[in-house]
């Protein structure tokens, strides 16, 4: 048996016999990524071909509604000239025309059954307006709840202020009875501290304490208040916050640092 053949033997059975490397290992793991990867982004060209059916439905209303609109405005300049011509035929009946008053009675009564008509018109075409409106409301999807708490979340953690500020209002207009309204007023209470918007962030703690009473924010909710106290140089009320949340919640965090802030 030569040489070479037994080393080729021996290469064989080591790479058959041996354990997986690290880099194999590394492999199965690069493969479940990209199976992962695509699976994610299947997902997303799924939610934009939901999304661009949505626009072109939206567009496609939009389209209607102009039409519908443009009726009006021409049903509406019909209006104005008919009731000119009103004027007119009452201003010549007033200064004794040479029509005959029976003639200009006729027309006049020609005129007001064509106004009512016009009139009937433009009721119809304005509800119809009004349907069209109300059938868009369906093409748009509101997030969750959850989806609007996560992205203000996001946004003040990377210290979008002014973008979580936002973000949790939205929350709480669309969902100002959900699971995170306490929350939402405790983050608005911290970014509106973090931009010197003390009145607004004593606010939003003190709607959180007066309304989440049994929330475990609370304890942080007030030394936010007596921290927005002492910017707007309030600072006795301050002390009584910081009294307050000492009694109240002794073992707490936020009392910790009420007890820093207290012995400056």
């Amino acid at each position: 048996m030569s040489t070479y053949f037994r080393r080729g033997l021996f290469c064989l059975f080591f790479l058959f016999a041996a354990p997986l490397s690290l880099a194999q290992a590394q492999l199965f793991t690069d493969d479940a990524a990209r199976q992962k990867t695509r699976e994610n982004s299947a997902d997303i060209t799924s939610i934009k071909n939901v999304l661009r059916d949505l626009n072109e439905k939206l567009d496609k209303m939009r389209q209607q509604n102009a039409l519908l609109t443009q009726k009006n405005q021409n049903l509406e300049t019909q209006l104005r000239q008919i009731n000119g011509q009103l004027e007119e035929i009452q201003q010549q009946v007033t200064r004794g025309s040479d029509k005959s008053t029976t003639l200009l009675q006729a027309e006049n009564v020609q005129l007001n059954k064509k106004v009512t008509e016009l009139t009937q018109q433009l009721t119809d075409t304005t509800a119809n307006l009004q349907r069209q409106i109300n059938g868009m409301s369906q093409f748009i999807v509101l997030p969750t709840e959850d989806e609007l708490y996560t992205k203000a979340s996001a946004l003040f953690r990377a210290q979008d202020y002014t973008g979580a500020i936002e973000g949790f209002m939205r929350v709480l207009q669309h969902y100002p009875d959900g699971t995170f309204s306490a929350s939402c007023r405790y983050w608005l209470g911290q970014a509106h501290l973090a931009q010197g918007n003390y009145a607004d962030a004593r606010d939003n703690v003190q709607f959180l304490i007066d309304s989440y009473p049994l929330s475990d924010k609370v304890p942080d909710s007030l030394l936010i208040l007596a921290q927005s106290y002492r910017g707007l140089e309030q600072e006795e009320t301050a002390q009584l916050q910081l009294q307050k949340l000492l009694e109240d919640y002794p073992t707490s965090l936020a009392a910790d640092s009420a007890r820093q802030l207290l012995a400056q």
